[in-house]
């Protein structure tokens, strides 16, 4: 009887030891997927953002290019994918900043239309929505000249975290008539084409915008 008592006890002592050895393996197990899986990658503010403009002029669409020297932005977030990172960050664009790499032309840019606008100082802007993976659309709210219009852009990301932003904006929305104008007057003579029989200055903008992110682990 004393014998089978024992036998029973040391059966049960060998259960309950397989089962802790078990639930230590899995404790185990568990530990090491924790300590191999990589935190996931976030985007810090970007640096190196560049926005450039092409402008239009004769008949034939001649190619105007230009940049904006002094730049901001607000509201980036440090997050793991582009759409969040950039959903609702707010831009300013400081006009003073123009460059064409032409000192006379730059003068007649800042005073003859940026300063016949409503805010001559500065064109702000908000991206509201931004949609895709590492390509896609979306649409900011730009503040030009009193006005607040919708903007569509098309974006897209690179292999090296270059960010890549394009909208072709039209002035004519934002009532920026008089300033087109103003500046096509002032600068008749350059926007008169050889078989142009006037000044032509177009009302739409091909803007870019390019900036390179940083990733943190």
């Amino acid at each position: 009887m004393r014998q089978h008592i024992f036998i029973l006890l040391l059966s049960l002592f060998l259960v309950c030891c397989s089962n802790e050895q078990i639930d230590n393996i899995a404790i185990d197990q568990q530990i090491e997927k924790v300590e191999l899986s990589e935190p996931s990658s976030l985007y810090n503010s970007p640096k190196n953002t560049s926005v450039k403009w092409t402008a239009f002029k004769h008949s034939k669409k001649v190619p105007v290019n230009g940049k904006f020297d002094s730049i901001s932005f607000v509201g980036f977030k440090d997050t793991s994918t582009v759409l969040d990172a950039l959903k609702g960050v707010s831009f300013e664009l400081f006009t003073s900043s123009t460059n064409t790499n032409d000192k006379d032309r730059d003068y007649k840019i800042i005073n003859h239309f940026f300063g016949v606008l409503v805010n001559p100082l500065s064109i702000k802007g908000e991206i509201v929505e931004i949609n895709g993976d590492k390509s896609g659309d979306g649409s900011l709210v730009l503040e030009m000249n009193g006005k607040q219009k919708s903007q569509p852009f098309t974006w897209s990301i690179d292999d090296y975290d270059e960010f890549f932003l394009k909208a072709e904006l039209n002035v004519l929305d934002w009532e920026g008539k008089q300033a087109l104008d103003s500046l096509n007057k002032v600068c008749e003579a350059k926007h008169t084409g050889p078989n142009d029989t006037e000044s032509i200055l177009w009302p739409t903008v091909e803007v870019i915008v390019l900036s390179q992110f940083e990733k943190v682990n």
